[in-house]
């Protein structure tokens, strides 16, 4: 298993995350096909360990994950 993204994977991730894009409007933006920009988001996600773009986005540091309730709070 890798533990770093490519350039290209954060290139990616960083679009959407900048602009809201879709993956394949993202693709189309940084001069990819979809195909390939959805590979792109599969390896980074399996490198980041994570099942999400929101996920992507906590491990990454560019999103803070929400605070749990605990049972006194709710």
């Amino acid at each position: 298993m890798r533990n770093l993204t490519t350039p290209r994977e954060l290139e990616l991730l960083r679009h959407v995350a900048r602009t809201g894009d879709t993956i394949p409007k993202a693709g189309i933006a940084l001069n990819m096909s979809t195909q390939p920009s959805k590979n792109h988001l599969q390896a980074a996600y399996k490198s980041l360990g994570v099942h999400s773009m929101t996920g992507a986005f906590i491990v990454l540091g560019w999103l803070k994950a929400p605070k749990e309730k605990t049972y006194y709070e709710l």
